[in-house]
């Protein structure tokens, strides 16, 4: 399936010299053709890009009559996931970038080594974004993102998958699911940091002393016996995701 992605950007000129670059990526790297909406103001753009619409979004900061920035953090408030890239003509607005989770931003004139820096780093976001696994539950077969996980814990032979707006009751051991998420590719994501609990580490905010602060305010525990190597596994994965994170100023 293609890649569906919105540009929001009011120079018509600039729009396209993207859309001509994003092509050549694709020749060169033999993928099918970007979907490429383009959206000329950030009112269009925000009546059409709701959640799950758009794998990527590449925004102007300086829309005439608006500001790009704005626009992002009303998106924000519905998806917090969605990889923004910024092409912009000024860096001035790094610190913000940041503070809106961007995936890349990249300064005009658009150069197609940078483009394709961030394309790498988007596409594998999305690909991040997509892999899920199958919960069999009292009621029926359900589809969940690996991504939507926050934490998993087991009480007897049921699993409680926790998401952020909801929770998952199946009958099978944590260890089950911790193959079925390794056999889904997103192994590298969760830790076993106590032998009831497996937590997905792009939801912790905040390490304390013995438990992981999750981003839905819960605490998770971490076992005392294994404590050395639970936080050492957070650390790497910790400082591995911070260096991801530098490439937001790469395009500069």
């Amino acid at each position: 399936m293609s890649v569906r992605i919105a540009v929001c950007e009011d120079c018509a000129r600039d729009a396209e010299v993207l859309r001509g670059q994003m092509e050549r990526y694709c020749r060169e790297y033999g993928l099918p053709p970007f979907a490429v909406d383009v959206f000329s103001t950030g009112s269009a753009f925000s009546e059409r890009c709701v959640p799950g619409v758009y794998d990527l979004v590449f925004m102007d900061i300086y829309l005439e009559h608006e500001d790009g920035m704005r626009v992002v953090r009303e998106l924000r408030r519905l998806d917090q996931d969605c990889p923004i890239v910024f092409f912009t003509r000024s860096a001035d607005h790094m610190l913000e970038a940041f503070e809106v989770n961007a995936a890349h931003y990249l300064t005009k004139p658009l150069a197609y080594p940078k483009l394709a820096q961030a394309l790498d780093r988007c596409l594998r976001l999305c690909e991040k974004r997509s892999k899920f696994i199958l919960l069999r539950t009292e009621r029926a077969l359900r589809r969940v993102l690996l991504s939507e996980i926050v934490f998993a814990e087991v009480f007897g032979n049921i699993s409680v998958v926790h998401l952020k707006r909801e929770d998952i009751h199946v009958r099978m051991t944590l260890k089950d699911l911790e193959r079925e998420i390794e056999q889904a590719g997103g192994g590298a994501g969760f830790l076993r940091c106590h032998r009831s609990v497996l937590v997905n580490m792009d939801h912790i905010t905040a390490l304390r002393d013995s438990v992981f602060l999750m981003d839905t305010g819960l605490p998770v525990p971490i076992s005392k016996y294994s404590r050395k190597q639970v936080i050492r596994a957070y650390e790497a994965f910790a400082l591995q995701t911070m260096r991801d994170t530098h490439a937001v100023g790469a395009g500069i």
